[in-house]
């Protein structure tokens, strides 16, 4: 799958922290999805496959800090991604935001 290939080379928690802590990213970077509605089924299926990587309980030694960070950070936007409604509003302040931030460049700011 998609989410296989991208992080079976690395530690799902060091990709988790990276992409949820960017500025430009969002609930969708978080569970590594592309930002579009999807139904809540492949939502709660991505959550549960990198939920079992990331899992404080699955992840021993230092790296118990990190795995509760990515999985709060995961948790929090599988509540935005799982409902339909929920993924509208935060797909329209996504481009909100887009459309902002344009402004702000086109201004020179």
């Amino acid at each position: 799958t998609e989410m296989n290939s991208r992080v079976s080379d690395v530690d799902a928690i060091d990709v988790l922290l990276a992409e949820s802590t960017r500025p430009d990213l969002d609930s969708y970077g978080c569970m590594l999805l592309p930002p579009r509605l999807h139904e809540p089924s492949s939502v709660r299926r991505r959550f549960l496959a990198l939920s079992l990587r990331v899992h404080p309980d699955r992840n021993e030694g230092g790296r118990v800090a990190d795995a509760t960070k990515a999985f709060q950070k995961l948790s929090a936007a599988f509540e935005t991604l799982y409902d339909r409604d929920s993924q509208e509003r935060h797909l329209e302040e996504l481009l909100l935001r887009t459309q902002r931030e344009e402004e702000e460049k086109a201004r020179g700011k």
